[in-house]
């Protein structure tokens, strides 16, 4: 029953569900599949391709970006290569979340929208067109997939409860990805063994969510000396940062290595890690730069600024975001 459900899914419901909602995300992750085999400089000539297209149209298209470059005294016709990308302002978080409406573009359909938990400090709508959700989506799906996770694979998410969450989210989140919630505050000393014997019914390929939320379900496993009769192909967290500790003991519970991805609301995907424990950044989707505290690009080893520029959204250019990681 597993294996005729996950090929349904694979083949039949994910390609059916994503074409009906427009979002490009099978042909996005062809895309970069074919890509990550790019040299450096191929990247980086893509990447600047696409900037040079994104900072036209929001210039044309967002009374923020007009506004900004014509304050700052710059040309769209002289911005010409990677130096010149460091001529425009920063755009800080706060001013983000002030500026909205001029930040949208007047082409933008409003259809799908973002909220950040604000766990770097302050919480930030963001709202993204098919194209940008497609290749955010691929990317996730291209780390998943270097670490043996296909589409229609079980995957079992602990994480904190969402009060956004609706019915209809868990059933498309059974439906569409194969997935499973565990709200991890409710996981406890007392209820661990329902929990590992729901994780048994369920037998997930990935165990994915928040770090301390995939630590504490295995410490708790440990701790009541209980077994784990199943070994999921991996486990990959997210969201915050992965202590050693924590590594060494879900490994050592669940038996297989942990994997670590690293994003935010505003991008989805920024950097995933592969089988050989390399940090890949998703270049294709992004430019993210290290600044340091006099705004020049930091050295290896330095205390640095992530600035990041989605060159896939156009429904909400972000041009040199400050992301306050």
């Amino acid at each position: 029953y597993k294996a005729m459900f996950n090929h349904i899914v694979k083949y039949i419901i994910f390609p059916l569900y994503y074409s009906q909602r427009k979002i490009p995300l099978l042909r996005a992750l062809r895309e970069l599949e074919k890509s990550q085999w790019q040299s450096p400089e191929e990247l980086r000539k893509l990447q600047w391709n696409k900037f040079l297209k994104l900072i036209a149209y929001a210039y044309e298209n967002t009374v923020y970006c007009r506004n900004l470059l014509d304050k700052n005294s710059i040309n769209i016709e002289s911005i010409k290569d990677w130096p010149d990308l460091e001529r425009i302002p920063i755009l800080p978080k706060e001013i983000a979340r002030a500026s909205l409406d001029r930040l949208i573009s007047k082409k933008a359909s409003k259809k799908n929208y973002y909220r950040s938990s604000g766990s770097s400090g302050m919480p930030m709508t963001t709202y993204k067109d098919e194209v940008a959700l497609g290749y955010q989506m691929a990317a996730k799906w291209r780390g998943r997939r270097w670490n043996g996770i296909d589409i229609g694979n079980r995957i079992l998410q602990l994480c904190g409860e969402d009060q956004d969450r609706t019915y209809l989210d868990a059933v498309e989140d059974r439906l569409i990805d194969n997935k499973t919630f565990f709200a991890a505050q409710e996981i406890t000393k007392e209820t661990i063994n329902k929990y590992l014997g729901l994780y048994h019914q369920i037998k997930p390929d990935l165990i994915y969510g928040y770090a301390h939320s995939i630590y504490e379900f295995a410490y708790l496993i440990k701790q009541g000396k209980l077994m784990v009769k199943h070994q999921p192909k991996v486990t990959i967290c997210t969201s915050e940062v992965l202590w050693e500790h924590q590594k060494n003991l879900i490994e050592q519970v669940f038996g297989v290595k942990v994997k670590n991805e690293y994003g935010c609301k505003e991008f989805n995907l920024i950097a995933f890690e592969c089988p050989y424990e390399h940090m890949h950044i998703t270049q294709e989707n992004l430019i993210v730069e290290f600044l340091n505290a006099e705004g020049k690009h930091a050295k290896e080893g330095e205390l640095a600024d992530i600035v990041i520029t989605d060159l896939n959204n156009y429904e909400m250019p972000l041009i040199r975001y400050k992301l306050g990681d």
